[in-house]
Order: structure tokens, then C-alpha cells, then sequence
């Protein structure tokens, strides 16, 4: 069985919600990994060891709060995004990408559904998906919402949906998804982290080329390393 991490980033116009998927096995892997690569960070650039790096995508790009000891060092902070997730593909994690363009929604519904609650339920399609690929089960784990009234709202939606199945034009069973939907604080779980770092990297890839800008090495690069092991990726435009 696997497990399956998920969490958002998102711009004024789009907004994407990222899965990782691994085994458990897999997991402990790629935390000793990343805890190797950040410990000698610590090291070598004289970090508090008492304080854990988080890895958060935006963060990390910008050499912000735990990061700002990078914040000087493109380079090497495109290194270390790149090493991040080197660990997590060496060590078998899939991928999975939903996005929405939120600015379309709004445009065309006049009461919709927020887009976060939109872009899990179907991220949670992707998963199922990816894992019907895989031939596998797995718990769902997702970063911290605001208050409990939204976690609540959040497995609410996921129970309708392993009841319900999917709607529209080709409805779909959910049932590679299993017991309830879980929600840790990103600070404690290395796997919401991947998950974070992952989706950072679509948004600001896909969002920038939606505006004509350039793509940025550091990004592309990351995405170039992903790309083969993402299982299922979409954006719904309303």
C-alpha cells in the first residue's frame, strides 16, 4: 500500500494542488536522504542545528525564512531544490498535478465552489488514477487547512466521493483510496513538503509561460527531473 501526500500553491489566476505517492518503505528512504542533504547544509553554511529546514517551495526559491541564509545564492538554491527531489525520484515517488483556472471559474459561475475545494476533489481523481496505474491503495494525507470547519468539509468531500463516485460527462468509481483523509502540519512531514515543492515547481512553470515569460533554469530543470515520473497531471478550464 502507498501513501499519498498532497498540497497547494497558487497565483491570482490559477490555482494547483500536488500529490506524492510512495510506499512506506520508499518514505523512510527519502527521509533519511533529505535529512542527510540538509544536515550537511547545516554544517557548511553554519546554520542553527537546532532549527529544521522546512521545505517549502516558495521559500526555498527566494531564499526566504528558514532559507535566507540562501538568499544571496541563486545557484545553489536551484542546486538544492534539484537534489531534493533527485532524492525523492531515486527512491521510486510518483507524481500527480491538478490545477483550475480559478480566474475562468469566477468568470463563468457566478456562486462557484471555492477553487481549493474544487482542485482537491480532483486532484483526489488524479490520485485514485495514478494509483489504478500503480495497482495499489493508499491514506491520503494533506497539509494543514485554516480550522477544523474545513477539515471537516475537506473529508466530507472525500467520503462523498469513495460513496459517489465522480459526476459529469464519464463518471468514475473512486476506490483505491482508503479509511479517511488525513491532515498534518507540513513542518512535521517531509512527505507535505515534497508535495509543496513539487506543485511550487508546476505553478511557477506553468504560470509563467501562460504570461509569455521565460522560463527559469532552476525551475525548468527541476521539472525536466520530475517530469517522467508524473502519473497524471490536468488543468480544468471552466
Amino acid at each position: 500500500m502507498h501513501i499519498a501526500f498532497a498540497d497547494e500553491s497558487y497565483s491570482d489566476n490559477f490555482y494547483f494542488m500536488g500529490g506524492v505517492i510512495v510506499t512506506t518503505t520508499q518514505l523512510r528512504s527519502i527521509e533519511i536522504g533529505l535529512n542527510r542533504l540538509l544536515e550537511s547544509l547545516r554544517i557548511e553554511r553554519s546554520v542553527d542545528t537546532s532549527t529544521d529546514l522546512e521545505i517549502h517551495g516558495s521559500d526555498l526559491f527566494s531564499g526566504y525564512k528558514d532559507w535566507i541564509f540562501l538568499r544571496s545564492e541563486p545557484r545553489l538554491r536551484n542546486w538544492v531544490a534539484f537534489k531534493i527531489l533527485e532524492i525523492a525520484i531515486q527512491n521510486g515517488a510518483k507524481f500527480v498535478i491538478q490545477g483550475i483556472d480559478s480566474s475562468r471559474l469566477r468568470e463563468r459561475y457566478s456562486e462557484p465552489l471555492p477553487p481549493h475545494v474544487l482542485t482537491h476533489k480532483f486532484l483526489l481523481e488524479r490520485i485514485d488514477e495514478a494509483l489504478e496505474k500503480l495497482g495499489s491503495y493508499a491514506l491520503v494525507i494533506n497539509d494543514n487547512r485554516t480550522n477544523q470547519t474545513e477539515h471537516n468539509y475537506y473529508r466530507d468531500n472525500f467520503h462523498s466521493l469513495i460513496k459517489n463516485g465522480t459526476e459529469g460527462m464519464f463518471p468514475r468509481k473512486i476506490d483505491r483510496l482508503v479509511d479517511t483523509l488525513y491532515f498534518v502540519d507540513s513542518r512535521h512531514s517531509r512527505g507535505i513538503q515534497l508535495a509543496d515543492l513539487v506543485t511550487f515547481i508546476y505553478r511557477r512553470r506553468f504560470v509563467g509561460a501562460s504570461l509569455g515569460k521565460p522560463i527559469e533554469d532552476g525551475i525548468e530543470n527541476c521539472w525536466e527531473l520530475i517530469s517522467n515520473n508524473v502519473l497524471r497531471e490536468k488543468i480544468w478550464t471552466p
